[in-house]
């Protein structure tokens, strides 16, 4: 398969609108604002769908792949599907180190967590979101495999692209995920916080990895 650099149609523009939900396994912003966010590869184009957060802490990391030993504190995943075939995925995962800075990115998100803290809570952003705190655009190096969904029922058929460059996420941020619950307010304990929201490290069953550089 020939490896193309990643491109970011329209990531640069701020994310003016989209609904922030708590989904139980995770915290998910879908972008409502009309903005033709997209992904050339090769003859084809991906369409930004949504962004979803895998969460821990820095001493309880919580992302989902690992890379040369190491589970960063959050990964984020940029899931886009194929214009015209929804059900052909593409996911670019961006890694977070937790850091005692604050990453100003994810201010618009940290500000609405208050009213999603329970399962299928939403609301609106009340801030603009600009991507550029969350994705390293300028990040040209990246491992590529086919694999499958990281949520169950885990289904095949998933892209995945994980970025080599590592971003940084503020410990107080990750603090402020896992306030979140996983259940209703009705259920809700310390016992039921959303964090560790990963999938176990799983085989590679002879997948081929490849590398972009």
């Amino acid at each position: 398969m020939k490896l193309f650099k990643l491109k970011y149609n329209g990531f640069d523009t701020p994310i003016t609108k989209a609904t922030v939900m708590n989904l139980g396994w995770t915290v998910m912003v879908i972008p409502e604002d009309d903005v033709n966010r997209y992904i050339p590869w090769g003859d084809n184009t991906y369409i930004l769908e949504e962004i979803h957060f895998h969460f821990g802490t820095a001493n309880d990391p919580g992302a989902e792949h690992i890379i040369e030993g190491i589970r960063y504190a959050m990964e984020i995943h940029f899931v886009t599907h194929k214009d015209k075939e929804p059900e052909n995925i593409f996911v670019i995962a961006s890694l977070m180190q937790a850091t005692d800075d604050q990453n100003s990115g994810f201010d618009p998100i940290i500000e609405v967590l208050p009213k999603i803290q329970y399962r299928n809570d939403s609301t609106e952003l009340e801030s603009d979101l600009n991507l550029a705190g969350l994705l390293l655009q300028n990040s040209g190096s990246y491992y590529y495999y086919s694999g499958s969904n990281s949520i169950p029922p885990c289904q095949s058929g998933y892209e995945w692209f994980v970025l080599k460059d590592i971003g940084k996420v503020g410990n107080e941020q990750l603090d402020e995920f896992m306030t979140l619950y996983s259940v209703g307010k009705d259920d809700a304990s310390d016992s039921c916080r959303m964090g560790q929201n990963y999938r176990p490290e799983q085989d590679l069953n002879n997948r081929l990895i490849l590398s972009s550089e």
